[in-house]
């Protein structure tokens, strides 16, 4: 109700178009990680290429995670 009541004073009261970012990076249309037969990702751009594990990261209030980067980028330190 309440954004109703936004886009109406925005739009009909001030003539402002109100704009919807879409966040990209949680939509389906960027392509998704596979994984070969041994259960290591591959990249989402070419399934041909594996992906480097990078270890893990432990960090407080968050879960376990695993890292692993893009065949072809080099760890900078």
């Amino acid at each position: 109700m309440m954004l109703l009541i936004i886009y109406r004073y925005r739009f009909k009261e001030h003539g402002i178009l109100p704009i919807v970012l879409l966040n990209y990076r949680n939509s389906e249309i960027l392509p998704q990680p596979d994984a070969d037969s041994n259960e290591i990702p591959t990249c989402p751009y070419d399934p041909s290429l594996i992906m480097k594990y990078d270890g893990i990261t432990r960090e407080k209030g968050r879960a376990t995670r695993i890292k692993w980067l893009f065949p072809m980028s080099k760890r900078l330190k």
